[in-house]
């Protein structure tokens, strides 16, 4: 009998076992990525509803190209700002506006702050009374 410890042969195998777990995390990670990246929808495969804002790919007698914000509305169809009233060909949902970030001063925040409490105060909110109270 051999005095060799065979250990080792354990921590390859470990390692794939790992590693194959960490792919399937991963391919998942991409798939829910992947559907929630905007995709141009032929209008022949469905419209926006009855007055959403989109961005669509507008058509001139079969030639396609111009891009822009456009509402689709079911009775009069598509109708730019931009290229006024024009066919499309295809279009995906508006994303999410940005989260606003107010950076306020603290000079800022304490006028604020002045101008409410005398608004509040001329309103009789602060004095005791309650607009139900009255």
């Amino acid at each position: 009998m051999s005095d060799r410890n065979y250990d080792f042969c354990d921590d390859p195998l470990n390692e794939l076992v790992d590693a194959d777990q960490r792919v399937r995390e991963l391919e998942a990670e991409l798939a829910d990525t992947q559907s929630k990246v905007p995709r141009w929808i032929p209008v022949s495969e469905q419209l926006p509803e009855d007055g959403q804002r989109v961005i669509a790919c507008f058509t001139d007698g079969g030639i396609s190209g111009e891009v822009g914000e456009a509402t689709f509305n079911k009775s009069g169809g598509w109708f730019s700002t931009d290229y006024g009233a024009w066919g499309a060909s295809h279009w995906m949902p508006l994303p999410e506006p940005p989260e606003a970030e107010f950076m306020l001063t603290e000079k800022d925040r304490k006028s604020i702050e002045s101008a409410v409490t005398l608004t509040l105060k001329k309103m009789n909110f602060l004095g005791g009374a309650t607009p139900e109270a009255k």
